[in-house]
């Protein structure tokens, strides 16, 4: 979109999102908005989890372990 809208700004942010006191977030928000278009080219706000196939993590302690398979 950038490229091809030089003049264009886009105000973008990324939140993690924590439950209670846990140190390693469960996924985050990822947002985007174009400015001088009102949206028109870019204007999103998703989830993106944090997960790994073939690995559990305890998001309390930090602590990830690869599952045998």
């Amino acid at each position: 979109v950038l490229d091809d809208n030089p003049g264009l700004h886009i105000m973008y942010r990324v939140t993690p999102v924590f439950l209670d006191d846990e140190l390693v977030c469960r996924g985050v928000i990822m947002e985007a908005f174009s400015v001088e278009d009102n949206g028109l080219s870019i204007c999103y706000c998703f989830f993106v989890p944090n997960l790994q196939s073939g690995w559990t993590i305890d998001y309390k302690t930090g602590y990830a372990e690869r599952n045998e398979t």
